[in-house]
């Protein structure tokens, strides 16, 4: 991360020359033109956390740039300049004030959109039309519907929580790639959640009772440490989250950590199984688990036992229509397909 200040000097210096990432914060309240003197080599630019409310009409004069992260910026809507952006396939506007998406703003090899914790009310049409689509992270808008997305037949990652949907868009069920949903916090799953949160409550632990210990991982999330109960001494794991709204970020990173150890045969099914008996055991209880990955499964490679963790994208799905609660496990049923081919190709 560089200032406005140390770019100019390094890109005066010649350090910059054929820079393919820059991620800039300071503050700024104009696009800095000096990028454009990189406009042959810059692939990732990252101007999260400034005070940017629009940019430049000539932005396509970086035609190289795939990736563009603008969060927490004061924008009001998503600038109509990136629709003409060539090579632009990643857009990353959370937690700015976007109310409005132009039809034109989306560019037209789009395959990542980003705009949790925002002011969203609807989506334009031509999101539909951005057939390499391939995650669509929505939490935390004031969204009651979705676009027609039957054409985006590559979606695989559909984050829709803390939104307004009272029932589910019926096309997501026409979608063959589609895995991993995230609804919880919208009406149509509050009542199961408020009844949930109403039980769990007699036995809540408050934060002041707990000793906070050492940082034993970190989540897109949160920060989960060790932690022990001051009255009974029981050891636990806490997870402190890093804001009231937050989105999946990149899980390659900690898809490949969890999956980098070599497996017999038997140790893949014995984990594989335990993961199985999880979502069964939850989808019976009417909970969809809706992050079915790799990184969230804590294996003991000393008996070969495995846990499913994490329930940051879970729903309750006990109000929901039937055929909609078959359909939804019938996604999570899919992930878990995905899981056991990416366990068992690295069977040793």
């Amino acid at each position: 991360m560089m200032t406005l200040k140390q770019f100019h000097a390094q890109l005066a210096e010649g350090r910059l020359a054929g820079a393919r990432h820059i991620q800039l914060s300071d503050a700024l309240t104009e696009f800095p033109p000096a990028l454009y003197a990189l406009a042959d080599s810059l692939e990732v630019l990252d101007l999260s956390h400034n005070q940017l409310q629009q940019l430049p009409a000539d932005l396509p004069r970086l035609h190289q740039l795939r990736i563009l992260f603008a969060s927490h910026n004061p924008f009001t809507e998503l600038p109509a300049v990136l629709g003409q952006m060539p090579a632009l396939e990643m857009v990353g506007f959370k937690a700015c004030r976007i109310a409005h998406v132009p039809e034109a703003s989306l560019p037209p090899r789009l395959r990542w959109l980003i705009l949790t914790d925002n002011q969203l009310r609807a989506l334009p049409a031509s999101l539909g039309q951005r057939l390499r689509l391939q995650k669509l992270m929505l939490s935390c808008n004031q969204l009651t519907d979705l676009p027609d997305l039957r054409a985006c037949q590559r979606l695989e990652l559909l984050r829709i929580a803390g939104n307004r949907f009272t029932t589910l868009p019926a096309t997501l069920w026409q979608l063959p790639a589609l895995a991993w949903v995230a609804i919880a916090g919208n009406p149509l799953t509050q009542e199961s959640e408020l009844s949930a949160l109403a039980v769990s409550a007699q036995t809540a632990i408050s934060y002041p009772q707990l000793s906070l210990g050492a940082q034993l991982g970190e989540g897109a999330s949160g920060h989960i440490h060790q932690a022990t109960c001051n009255d009974s001494g029981t050891a636990i794991a806490l997870k402190v989250f890093k804001a009231a709204a937050t989105s999946d970020g990149s899980p390659q990173s900690e898809l490949a950590a969890g999956l980098a150890a070599a497996f017999t045969p038997a140790t893949a099914q014995r984990l594989l199984a335990g993961v199985r008996s999880a979502v069964q055991h939850l989808h019976d209880h009417g909970v969809l688990h809706g992050d079915l990955y790799a990184h969230n499964i804590l294996w003991d490679p000393a008996t070969g036992e495995a846990m499913l963790s994490d329930l940051g994208a879970a729903a309750l799905t006990r109000d929901l229509p039937r055929d909609q609660v078959a359909q939804l496990q019938a996604l999570e049923w899919r992930a878990f397909a995905h899981l056991e081919a990416e366990v068992l190709a690295r069977c040793a």
